[in-house]
């Protein structure tokens, strides 16, 4: 039996289930072929799979880092195991994927560096595919590029592509909950009419939106909610979270009449993540010093959490503090949490930080600072944030205090304290 066999048919019933309806020749579900994993049997390349693929199969590939170019010439499902760390790269000058069939159904990548002027998805005279779910970053085109009618695109992530995140270039397609931000070019490009889009965010874009010609629809008039635009600049004096002018689109009759005061952001997503060690750095006040910790990281876009490995010893007097400040230990304080020593484990374990959601310029550098313990601790129990040994992670280093926070000291390269962060970058 082929390994993941069980949870892929789970998986498959599940989207058989919720699906939508968009062709009357809906396609019919059959055989499952497998690309990676240790299955017997199954493909190396995703390519291969397709090719022996009949309408209606569905190809379902495990994690891993796919090198090239694939063409989808037939009615099936593509779907990838994780779409964090199922990976398509091309390895030569073209799209990354071509969709010539209609009916396909495409998520659980990430597709990353098709050429200039190329896609990481062309969509190419095909109706009624389905691009749900999936992670286009890092290409020197755009993300997704649609020449046809009556498609879904939904549900992804659109970063960091040199041109585009979206190109439509076809009628009554529906674009929405996708995440679209910091394209060089523009967040969506539209070359026809009847398409309708909400419920994105675009954000940080060289341009959000370039509306070539003909009109489409801006908004959900069912939910009256339009899309999230990083330059919108009305307000909202109501607090219905829903601006009270309407978004210029520009070179189209139909503005975003209902935009979005805030963004919706897509699930976390898992950027640095440090190995444990059950060994570390002191948070407390005793003879030698009064010990404080810091550890720094880069953000491209947002960051919504973070987690630190850590434990207490002892029965501290005192809370746990953790802020986020950006530039320095001591510098701008974005958002602050406190524990009691009730709510830390004795044993090592990771401790959720779920800070505010916010956005960032490019590169800017954040803090985790556990600060000094206040004054009047009588005993030297604390907390101890674990080690990660040597230089982890290149766009951060250690710093820590042993004086009250008076001068903290930047170990960029002997020591890094474990965390993750979750966001976007």
């Amino acid at each position: 039996m082929k390994k993941g066999t069980a949870i892929s048919i789970f998986l498959i019933l599940i989207l058989v289930s919720w699906i939508p309806t968009i062709s009357s020749d809906e396609p019919v579900f059959s055989t499952t072929l497998y690309v990676g994993g240790s299955g017997p049997g199954n493909y190396t390349h995703i390519q291969d799979a397709i090719d022996d693929a009949s309408n209606g199969d569905t190809v379902f590939v495990y994690s891993g880092l796919y090198i090239g170019t694939t063409y989808v010439n037939k009615s099936i499902n593509l779907i990838g195991e994780d779409k964090n760390n199922t990976i398509i790269s091309k390895g030569q000058k073209d799209d990354v994927i071509t969709i010539t069939a209609s009916n396909v159904f495409f998520s659980g990548f990430t597709i990353r560096f098709s050429t200039t002027h190329f896609a990481g998805c062309y969509v190419q005279g095909a109706d009624y595919c389905i691009i749900d779910d999936n992670i286009f970053e890092n290409s020197y085109g755009c993300g997704v590029w649609v020449t046809s009618d009556y498609n879904k695109i939904s549900n992804n992530i659109f970063l960091n592509n040199s041109e585009s995140g979206i190109v439509v270039a076809g009628y009554n397609n529906e674009i929405f909950n996708n995440f679209v931000a910091n394209n060089g070019l523009y967040g969506i490009e539209v070359h026809h009419s009847s398409n309708l889009i909400y419920h994105n965010s675009f954000i940080n874009n060289e341009i959000n939106h370039k509306n070539h010609y003909g009109t489409s629809q801006w908004y959900n008039d069912t939910l009256n909610e339009g899309n999230f635009w990083s330059d919108y600049e009305g307000v909202d004096e109501n607090e219905d979270g829903i601006g009270d002018t309407s978004y210029n689109i520009g070179n189209s009759d139909a503005d975003d009449l209902y935009p979005l005061m805030n963004p919706l952001l897509p699930p976390d997503m898992n950027f640095v993540n440090q190995s444990t060690h059950d060994r570390g750095f002191p948070i407390r006040h005793a003879l030698d010093g009064d010990w404080a910790a810091a550890q720094s990281f880069c953000l491209n876009i947002a960051q919504t959490r973070c987690e630190i490995y850590l434990r207490k010893f002892g029965s501290p007097e005192f809370n746990l503090t953790v802020e986020l400040r950006q530039n320095h230990p001591e510098g701008l304080l974005l958002d602050t949490l406190i524990f009691t020593p009730e709510e830390i484990p004795t044993d090592w374990d990771w401790l959720n930080l779920d800070f505010e959601d916010f956005f960032v310029e490019d590169e800017t550098e954040m803090f985790i600072v556990i600060p000094p313990a206040p004054s009047g601790v009588t005993t030297s129990f604390g907390y101890e944030w674990g080690y990660a040994f040597g230089n982890k992670y290149d766009d951060g280093s250690f710093w820590f205090t042993r004086d009250g926070g008076g001068l903290w000291r930047d170990l960029p390269t002997m020591y890094e304290f474990v965390f993750r962060t979750y966001g976007y970058t």
